[in-house]
């Protein structure tokens, strides 16, 4: 009698518990989740950076620009006061002033719209990566739910 006891009772050590297994794919799937929302997450930060990256070099290259269209601006303006008239020079002068002040404008437009474009993507791009790590969290939730069925 004792000696089946001891068979008994090895067999069933040898069994799995399905407890036991519940509770080990319910930690792989919470894990699958956790490690597939660090990637979206880096992900997403990479691809922040590069936008953001990318709005800086053009920022740069607006203001660029436009430092060299002020400068020949600058250089057409002296070589006509050179060959004008002492009358009309303070015409030519408010004209300068007045080109010289929307060139400027102009520029800090186009770099609050780059800035306004790249905060919308920034925006989007976070949306983005919430929304697919929401998805893998009600996935997960439906696997863990399967399991407890």
């Amino acid at each position: 009698m004792a000696a089946m006891f001891i068979v008994i009772s090895f067999v069933r050590a040898q069994q799995p518990n399905p407890l036991a297994q519940q509770q080990a794919q319910i930690q792989q799937i919470q894990m699958q989740v956790s490690e597939q929302a660090k990637q979206i997450q880096q992900q997403t930060q990479q691809q922040l950076q590069q936008v953001q990256q990318q709005a800086q070099n053009q920022v740069q290259q607006l203001q660029q620009q436009t430092r060299q269209q002020l400068e020949q601006f600058q250089l057409n303006a002296e070589q006509l006061m050179k060959h004008s008239a002492k009358k009309k020079q303070k015409e030519i002068r408010e004209q300068i002033m007045q080109k010289a002040q929307q060139i400027q404008t102009h520029l800090q437009q186009q770099v609050q719209l780059m800035q306004s474009s790249v905060e919308l993507t920034v925006q989007h791009l976070q949306q983005e990566a919430q929304f697919q790590i929401q998805q893998l969290q009600l996935q997960a939730a439906q696997q863990i739910l399967q399991l407890s069925n």
